[in-house]
Formats: C-alpha cells, sequence, structure tokens
C-alpha cells in the first residue's frame, strides 16, 4: 500500500492526461496480435499523475519511477492508495491489489504484455 501523507500533495494536482507524453497499451497473451487492448496507461506533462483505463473506467493516478520501472498508483481511499500498475523496461505489466492487504504487501494478481504508443512520446 502506498501512504497517502507522502501523496496527498500530488494528489491536488493530478487532472488527467489530456496532454500525455507517454501512453502504454496492454493486453494478455502474446506480443503478436494487439487487437485485444485491455489497459491503456498515460502519463501527464508534469509526469506525476496519469490514467488507466480498463473495462470502461478511467482511474486518476499518481505517477512515478520506481527504479527503472514506471509505477502508476490509484484507488484512493482515506489512508492509502490501493491499487498499483507497473510496467517494466522489458515491457511486462503487473497489477498489484492492495485493498485486502493487512500488511501493505501484495503479490501481482495479474500479468500484461505492454508497448508504449510511440506517437504519444514527447
Amino acid at each position: 500500500m502506498v501512504s497517502v501523507k507522502h501523496l496527498t500533495f500530488t494528489l491536488f494536482f493530478v487532472c488527467g492526461v489530456s496532454n500525455a507524453v507517454e501512453t502504454w497499451e496492454c493486453q494478455e497473451g502474446n506480443f503478436r496480435n494487439w487487437s485485444n487492448i485491455l489497459v491503456i496507461a498515460s502519463i501527464n506533462e508534469m509526469r506525476n499523475g496519469g490514467e488507466i483505463k480498463v473495462a470502461g473506467t478511467t482511474y486518476q493516478t499518481v505517477f512515478y519511477n520506481a527504479g527503472f520501472e514506471r509505477r502508476w498508483d490509484f484507488g484512493l481511499t482515506p489512508n492509502n492508495l490501493n491499487y498499483s500498475f507497473l510496467i517494466s523496461p522489458d515491457g511486462l505489466g503487473r497489477y498489484y491489489d492492495f485493498s485486502t492487504s493487512n500488511d501493505g504487501k501484495a503479490k501481482a494478481s495479474m500479468f500484461f504484455n505492454c508497448r508504449e504508443r510511440l506517437t504519444d512520446r514527447k
């Protein structure tokens, strides 16, 4: 779980990604057939927030680089951000659900193959 006290300031300035500087599309399965995109992850111009779009729902996120990985945290509750989506440099996407965790730890519950939309890169 990501502590809200460390991210509250950032959340007030996350206003969506109408000017996305980076967008990733992710699917389950192999890299050959990109006709079934399940997740779209975008990063805003300030690189401190973004969006996750999945199953017809758009989530506003806090975004940051965690080492080499790109990380989107979302699902605000009174004390925590309950969900994370990470993309590794090799394109492996992982979804974590911390909402039922008592110790702030979770294992990835979904895995995706992701690629960057190069036309959005700024």
